[in-house]
């Protein structure tokens, strides 16, 4: 014999105190109350933590009370009509940290509803593409958001602009994001000289004090690939390592360093020109325009 349920089974007992015995304690002191057996039929981690370790309450408080009434009423319904960018951060990790692979999903799929609704361009809209994408990778090891994230940023063609502004407004940025931002790059590694030029033009000009290279500008240069900017640019190249030389070293092994530089650059530069000199076939690529997408033949 078998019992049909309705899909959202439970959902109108939410409010109830004896249908929920299970307190997820959010934000603020605020409380949401939840049927454990719903819960952990959703969740292992719930179910871990009712059946095998008998809690009756959950500790949620780094989320918002209006993101964990979503999860839950997520939990009962087995979806999500639509994850605002301002709860999306709070119900992707809730997704992840409770093992909701189902949710994961609808995340991923949310996100990248949020990423083709960016049209035109802007630092507001990227950014928050680029930020969420890094944090799950942090936080979850989690990749499928950054490669949403990347492919939209270069689709709108806004790699340099992006990664100019990134570093104008952060002074410190961890490793995870610099590699983010030199796999945004790409080939095109003058996004990445760039604003590691205005850097040093500005301390050439004595705009800002004279000071040790910053570890970001020689992190990103240790793992971009230079040769792809000394193609075709030998004399740029040549004042952008000058202007390298100007900086203050903090010991003997920064002139090593720079030395190592700019032999790796000359020695991969012929590998870079052998690839810039093959033909490319007439193929057609597509440029997003919203939810439409034009071929453009090279």
């Amino acid at each position: 014999m078998t019992i049909s349920l309705p899909l959202h089974f439970g959902l109108g007992l939410l409010k109830s105190s004896t249908h929920n015995n299970l307190t997820l304690e959010a934000s603020e002191g605020e409380t949401v109350l939840a049927s454990s057996v719903v819960l952990a039929l959703n969740s292992p981690v719930i179910d871990h933590m009712t059946t095998e370790l008998n809690l009756t309450s959950v500790d949620v408080t780094e989320f918002s009370r209006d993101a964990v009434q979503m999860f839950v009423e997520a939990m009962y319904v087995g979806d999500v009509q639509k994850i605002a960018r301002a709860q999306f951060r709070d119900i992707n990790k809730m997704a992840h940290v409770f093992k909701v692979s189902w949710l994961v999903s609808i995340c991923e799929r949310d996100f990248l509803r949020l990423a083709k609704e960016i049209v035109v361009p802007s630092w507001p809209d990227l950014s928050f593409l680029f930020e969420e994408a890094a944090y799950i990778r942090c936080n979850r090891n989690c990749d499928k958001l950054k490669e949403i994230a990347l492919d939209r940023i270069k689709d709108l063609e806004w790699e340099r602009n992006f990664i100019k502004w990134y570093d104008e407004y952060n002074s410190n940025i961890p490793q995870l994001k610099l590699d983010m931002l030199i796999e945004l790059a790409g080939t095109q590694v003058d996004c990445i000289v760039l604003p590691i030029n205005k850097y040093l033009a500005l301390v050439e000009t004595g705009k800002i004090p004279k000071e040790v290279l910053p570890e970001k500008y020689r992190y990103m240069l240790d793992k971009c690939d230079l040769s792809y900017y000394k193609l075709g640019r030998e004399k740029l190249f040549e004042k952008f390592m000058n202007r390298l030389r100007e900086v203050p070293a903090e010991s003997d092994d920064y002139f090593k360093w720079l030395f190592d530089l700019n032999k790796k650059a000359c020695s991969t530069s012929k590998v870079s020109l052998q690839v810039a000199r093959k033909p490319r076939s007439r193929q057609a690529s597509k440029i997003s325009l919203g939810d439409r997408s034009v071929p453009r033949t090279f």
